[in-house]
């Protein structure tokens, strides 16, 4: 399993020092073109006008799930603001998506800001079969 993420090769080697996330398995996207290839949501409305933003966020907060966004908004008042290669790459929205081989077998477009995949969920699908 990797994770693909917009930025350069620099940025991916401190964000696996900040975070320990395993180095080997990280592919950097300064260009953008996995996100685009997989068809995900870019752009301010999509981003952050979206009525699916608010209640994303909302239910993350009524599942008492913002702890995360609590870590990260915590290192950007102590240092620099992590700013992705293209300015309108700060518009992307993520998305997970499983491979077997070629074969697609499970994808997750984020709808919104803060709609993430469910992570139990996300591994279920990965390891099926294994």
């Amino acid at each position: 399993m990797y994770l693909v993420s917009i930025g350069t090769a620099e940025r991916g080697r401190q964000f696996c020092t900040q975070t320990l996330f395993p180095p080997e398995l990280l592919l950097c996207d300064p260009e953008n073109v996995t996100y685009t290839a997989l068809g995900l949501k870019k752009g301010i409305r999509q981003t952050f006008l979206s009525y699916e933003t608010p209640l994303a966020m909302w239910q993350r907060i009524k599942g008492g799930d913002m702890s995360d966004l609590k870590a990260v908004l915590s290192r950007w008042t102590k240092q620099e603001l992590w700013v992705p290669p293209k300015a309108d790459q700060a518009y992307q929205q993520g998305g997970a998506v499983v491979f077997d081989g070629k074969r697609l077998v499970f994808a997750h477009y984020d709808a919104a800001t803060s709609a993430h995949v469910d992570f139990k969920l996300l591994i279920r699908e990965a390891t099926r079969g294994l």
